[in-house]
């Protein structure tokens, strides 16, 4: 799905409901990296965001479906940092390493991401498998481009972006030092074929830093740069509605 599709209804929402909406799904993230997610009552959600509890349930039918909300909010966040990271970037493996660097670090900035996912009692598949969706693509550009080798692209994409994943969530606890972070990068680039010196190389690259969406992230800021940047592509189903 293409973010171009986000400019074709604007005005599905109206300001005042998208505005209610947005306070709601920040008070969420709030709450749940202040108390997690099982102490998160809704009651408490709405007396905090001044809004009726019969209004939470015009948008959301649950809890778990605001939560949901949030973590499509969040991936929205990610890709489009992610598309300013990489969009001058022709190489396939500087991309998939400039991808993979900036997650793991991006889990272990202390901007909140790497809490709401692996310490506040919330299930992260959602996320793990967006990225995941955006890392194939990767993949399989990069092997028709004849940069990479890789005969079962689903596969190797799975290793790669399973296992960074762990490392991020290994170096949130502590468990890996931040050393890891470009050896991980190193075996990723090696898993699609790039030579060991050169994946070396290319590990220790720095990038060039996006613009960075803190949590609580606003649900309005995302369409509004989601809409500017209507050719890159919307990789979060629900932000189709918009």
């Amino acid at each position: 799905m293409h973010a171009q599709q986000l400019t074709e209804v604007p005005s599905r929402l109206s300001r005042k409901k998208l505005r209610t909406k947005d306070r709601l799904l920040k008070t969420m993230q709030a709450f749940v990296l202040e108390h997690g997610y099982e102490k998160t009552l809704i009651s408490e959600l709405t007396e905090e965001a001044d809004v009726a509890m019969g209004t939470f349930y015009n948008y959301f039918e649950s809890k778990m479906d605001i939560m949901d909300e949030v973590i499509d909010l969040v991936c929205q966040a990610y890709h489009l940092e992610i598309d300013e990271l990489t969009e001058a970037v022709d190489d396939p493996a500087v991309r998939l390493a400039f991808s993979v660097k900036y997650t793991v670090e991006k889990l272990n900035s202390g901007d909140g991401l790497g809490k709401l996912l692996f310490d506040s009692g919330i299930p992260s598949d959602r996320y793990g498998i967006s990225i995941f969706e955006r890392g194939l693509s990767d993949v399989i550009e990069g092997i028709e481009d004849g940069r990479f080798e890789a005969v079962h692209p689903e596969i190797t994409a799975s290793m790669i972006y399973g296992g960074f994943f762990t490392v991020s969530q290994r170096v949130y606890f502590g468990l890996l030092s931040a050393n890891a972070i470009n050896a991980a990068v190193e075996n990723s680039l090696r898993m699609v074929g790039v030579p060991a010196a050169e994946a070396q190389t290319i590990a220790r690259r720095r990038y060039k830093n996006p613009h960075t969406y803190r949590l609580p992230v606003s649900l309005s800021e995302i369409i509004a740069r989601t809409r500017e940047n209507s050719t890159r592509h919307c990789y979060v189903a629900s932000f189709n509605q918009y």
